[in-house]
């Protein structure tokens, strides 16, 4: 589950601070309440801590404001996993992808066909739930899930950075003002022109997501029936150098 995912994650870097510091967990007792607390929080367990406790604990172990900032943010993931509350709108396994997005520090995106819903407009998203046949009720909850989570992306501090490589069909489906967002956004993106010859892509579109610490790169591939997730270095390694050769054949979007 995401939320495993991220207290693992947060746990090990507040565990590679109290290291850099030669602190012991009961030094840490003051903020934490107890040694066992310490060592829950380290091992990615459910905890009582309010995430301002994580700020102050980060801050002990001499984190400096913008990461003591950031550890509370992924605290405040874990503990309170707004996608939960969607997974019947969603497709098969995307409230994971939804909270490992917001801890990612780097994404690396390929989506040859369509504007990548980070960067949709509401218009945009709404045109292609039409052509789709999706009610209205349904439309409207789907747009709510694509607010929710391009803020939830787009107010973190720092904002990850994020790569996007589109196919140039997408954009003959985009109106002046998502065309508009796109060279605006803060994001690069290029564009794989059409009779630009074949590339390397050939399983379709995915995200790459880099995390800062210790934990792997994970890609995500999204089916018709239900998501992939990928680990495995190795594999994480092969997608990163495709998308790279792809990335240096693409045009920059002020191009177009």
């Amino acid at each position: 589950m995401a939320v495993t995912f991220t207290r693992r994650q947060l746990g090990r870097r507040l565990k590679r601070l109290r290291g850099q510091r030669s602190l012991r967990e009961v030094e840490a007792t003051g903020i934490a309440g107890s040694t066992r607390t310490i060592q829950r929080l380290e091992s990615g367990q459910s905890i009582s801590l309010t995430f301002p406790a994580i700020g102050r604990l980060a801050e002990y172990y001499g984190a400096p404001p913008e990461l003591c900032k950031e550890l509370e943010e992924m605290f405040k993931a874990a503990d309170r996993p707004w996608g939960d509350s969607y997974t019947d709108s969603m497709i098969k396994g995307f409230s994971l992808f939804i909270e490992l997005e917001q801890t990612a520090s780097e994404l690396l995106i390929y989506e040859p066909n369509l504007v990548t819903g980070l960067l949709q407009t509401e218009a945009y998203s709404t045109e292609l739930y039409r052509r789709h046949e999706i009610g209205e009720v349904e439309i409207r909850r789907s747009l709510e899930i694509m607010e929710r989570r391009q803020r939830a992306f787009w107010d973190r501090t720092p904002v990850p950075a994020l790569k996007v490589l589109m196919g140039e069909w997408a954009l003959r489906e985009a109106d002046p003002t998502q065309l508009e967002r796109l060279r605006e956004a803060t994001a690069e993106i290029r564009v794989l022109p059409i009779g630009g010859g074949p590339h390397p892509f050939l399983r379709g579109p995915f995200t790459l997501l880099r995390f800062s610490g210790e934990e792997p790169d994970c890609v995500y591939e999204e089916g018709p029936d239900g998501s992939r997730y990928e680990e495995k270095p190795a594999t994480a390694e092969i997608y990163h150098r495709v998308f790279t050769r792809s990335w240096d054949r693409g045009r920059p979007i002020e191009e177009f």
